[in-house]
């Protein structure tokens, strides 16, 4: 993996993470968007159980703190609340709930798409 600059570093982290669920061919993926960088990331969830959707989190979030770059909120849609909340206090990032998040973040994915 390529290092990331210390300077940039310091510029992007702390970041915030949007995060909502996608399917292709009928498949669940957990989809993310790092707000100041607008890195995403696709992952393939088992299924979408607590359990499932917590692991893909932590992998993402692994990749991010390999970089040294440390996300400290997290935006979601209200629905993932249940799923999130017996493992908040666990986590280092703040968790946001708010209705609806497919609008926001639907406008950062455009967002990062156009020239």
């Amino acid at each position: 993996m390529t290092e990331i600059p210390r300077a940039l570093r310091t510029k992007i982290s702390p970041l915030t993470l949007y995060l909502d669920i996608m399917y292709v061919n009928g498949m669940p993926m957990l989809t993310t968007v790092g707000f100041r960088i607008k890195c995403r990331a696709l992952v393939p969830l088992k299924n979408r159980t607590a359990e499932s959707l917590y692991e893909s989190l932590d992998n993402v979030l692994r990749q991010y703190n390999r970089a040294t770059i440390y996300v400290t909120s997290i935006d979601s849609d209200i629905e993932f609340k249940t799923v999130f909340e017996d493992v908040e206090d666990n986590m280092d990032a703040k968790f946001n709930y708010c209705v609806p998040l497919r609008a926001s973040m639907s406008q950062l994915l455009n967002a990062t798409t156009e020239p």
